[in-house]
């Protein structure tokens, strides 16, 4: 069986935040046709031992081993045993680590998971006038160096895929969140909005206080019941201080969303800068919950507008879409049944499967390919600068 190793940061928590989740499903496929080894690069940055053998145990349930995190783990992985390929989750990963690992293993085809286009997430943060263009071109000129010294690039949404390809990153692929449907319990539903996220991504955080400052009060002047709930991991003081609205809830941390999403009449995605496809839509369309979301929140469905999902930029617009639909729960009923279709036909693990799987084919003939050339290409110039760069400077992206 042929051996991959997979680079990250941390143990993927898959019930903190979506990325993780997709990490987790990802993992999984993976382990059911390879060896996988999975590589904690960034030692001591884990929130504690016991929960980092709680993700681990449930990896190595999958078949995923776990390698022993050490200040020296990368070294250590690299030279006891020989690798075909080489999974690393983020491009900044691959700053840290690629350089190292070619050199020791250098016939080995490296894959690099985007998990979102990062400056193009930043693009549409400068444009809100959050970020400096400055910034969004460094990240743009770093990121782009390495997905170009890779043999593979991957990304989450059609979209991204069109982009890389149009900056010269020839060999990207599309692998999407894996997402299972739930059916949706049958029944009227209360005037519950729901929003679910993780709070340290500052995307979630700017999008449920934009929407608790500009559209919130429009629903509630007209459904004065209507509850607006937040949900999601690691809620901070600013987060908690949003239930001084009136209809707001700040739920935080639960450890099972399916409760909360059946109780739910709509889902919300006012996200006002991202990338990539967003998990908590996902989540809502896979448990048949309507959602309305901005143009950034319904990025990587190309969702019929009305149909599949609601979408609008626009504060009232977005308000009057919300009431909508909590007086029509026929309409409910059918665009939650629509999204989880559509859900279904670009996340199921079978689907994600399949995108993995032709990935990988692609990835082990560039491995015969390799071994037989005996002298594989070295990773650029630029892309060793920006490995030494990380190495000593620890850039936090």
């Amino acid at each position: 069986m042929k051996k991959v190793i997979v680079f990250n940061y941390t143990i993927p928590r898959y019930d903190q935040s979506s990325g993780e989740r997709r990490f987790v499903g990802i993992l999984k496929i993976l382990a059911k046709h390879y060896e996988v080894d999975l590589c904690v690069v960034r030692y001591g940055e884990w929130l504690s031992n016991k929960e980092f053998t709680r993700y681990s145990n449930e990896l190595k349930e999958m078949g995923v081993n776990v390698l022993t995190p050490t200040p020296d783990s990368l070294t250590k992985a690299i030279t006891n045993k020989q690798y075909d390929f080489a999974y690393f989750e983020f491009f900044w990963i691959a700053e840290e680590s690629m350089l190292q690992f070619c050199k020791a293993q250098p016939h080995a085809v490296t894959i690099i998971d985007s998990v979102d286009v990062h400056f193009a997430r930043e693009q549409t943060q400068a444009y809100i006038g959050q970020i400096s263009h400055k910034m969004v071109n460094l990240t743009k000129d770093r990121e782009l160096t390495m997905y170009r010294a890779a043999d593979i690039a991957i990304a989450v949404s059609h979209e991204d895929v069109k982009l890389l390809s149009g900056e010269g990153v020839s060999c990207t692929h599309f692998i999407p969140n894996v997402v299972e449907t739930v059916p949706r319990e049958s029944g009227e539903r209360n005037k519950n909005v729901i929003f679910i996220g993780g709070y340290k991504w500052h995307p979630n955080v700017d999008a449920v206080k934009w929407f608790t400052k500009e559209i919130w009060p429009l629903v509630i002047k007209k459904e004065p019941e209507a509850v607006f709930q937040i949900i999601g991991s690691d809620p901070d003081k600013e987060i908690m201080a949003l239930e001084n609205t009136a209809g707001v809830k700040v739920i935080g941390f639960v450890p099972k969303t399916k409760p909360w999403l059946d109780g739910a009449a709509v889902s919300v995605a006012p996200l006002r800068y991202g990338g990539g496809m967003k998990g908590k839509v996902n989540e809502a369309m896979a448990h048949g919950v309507p959602v309305v979301a901005t143009s950034i929140g319904a990025q990587g469905f190309n969702a019929i507008e009305g149909k599949e999902m609601m979408i609008t930029d626009d504060p009232v617009l977005f308000a009057e879409k919300i009431i909508t639909l909590f007086k029509t729960p026929d309409l409910q009923n059918a665009m939650g049944i629509a999204g989880q279709q559509l859900n279904q036909s670009i996340c199921s693990e079978n689907v994600v499967e399949s995108q993995i799987l032709k990935m990988m084919k692609q990835a082990e003939g560039i491995l015969v390919t390799k071994k037989g050339k005996g002298n594989p290409r070295p990773l650029s110039f630029k892309a060793r600068v920006l490995f030494r760069y990380r190495k000593f400077r620890r850039i936090i992206h």
